[in-house]
């Protein structure tokens, strides 16, 4: 039987705050609602831990994380479900006129760069450095707090490309795919010692999708 409402549930609410990170807003909005809804169906009360400097829950004492990458490093503390809660794209971004001239370019001959990039989940793969590697390049990473100002980096000429996370095929103006990188599920994840509330969330969740899909697909579509 589902727990009492008196429950608590430490979670961290999402990837990032999305008032930080305007391009991944869409995401955690969705992910957030979703969750919203089976904790209530599942009788859990949301404790949310709040978020640090860096706009990134902190995830330390968290039961569960809503909308998470399923990576190595949480997989040591973290159960994650079959079913995800969505996908973020990742890809290699430029302006347009930059774009142009590497796409036209083989890859192997691209001058060295100065690449931007945002960390987006809790726990993230290092996902941008394996392109290059495979490619043979050196380029210069340069790190920013959040999606948002690795794009106006970009279009001042701060930077020469960036790598983004967009969800549900979104991505910011004024920017071009170069290189599209792949698509990776998002999870939601619970503590290894919750094994009842693993069970609950899971089970709520896959009735849930089947039940409301309509109502999932609306939220992704706004």
């Amino acid at each position: 039987s589902f727990a009492s409402p008196a429950e608590v549930v430490k979670v961290a609410d999402c990837v990032r705050d999305a008032n930080l990170d305007v391009w991944a807003a869409a995401d955690s909005k969705v992910s957030t609602a979703i969750m919203e809804e089976v904790f209530r169906i599942a009788g859990v009360d949301a404790e949310r831990l709040p978020y640090g400097e860096d706009g990134m829950a902190d995830a330390t004492n968290a039961e569960v994380i809503c909308s998470a990458f399923c990576t190595p490093e949480l997989e040591k503390n973290y159960r994650f479900p079959l079913q995800p809660l969505g996908c973020m794209h990742f890809g290699l971004y430029a302006t347009p006129s930059h774009a142009m001239s590497m796409m036209t370019t083989k890859i192997s001959e691209w001058p060295r760069m100065i690449v931007g990039y945002s960390p987006v989940s809790q726990g993230q793969s290092d996902d941008r450095t394996g392109f290059f590697e495979h490619a043979r390049l050196t380029p210069k990473y340069v790190s920013f707090p959040t999606s948002a100002g690795a794009v106006e980096a970009l279009h001042n000429g701060e930077i020469d490309t960036l790598f983004l996370y967009t969800p549900f095929g979104k991505r910011p103006d004024g920017v071009v795919e170069v290189v599209p990188i792949g698509d990776r599920n998002v999870y939601f994840a619970v503590r290894k010692d919750k094994t009842e509330l693993f069970d609950r969330l899971s089970r709520t969740y896959r009735k849930f999708y089947i039940d409301d899909i309509d109502k999932i697909d609306d939220w992704r579509a706004t």
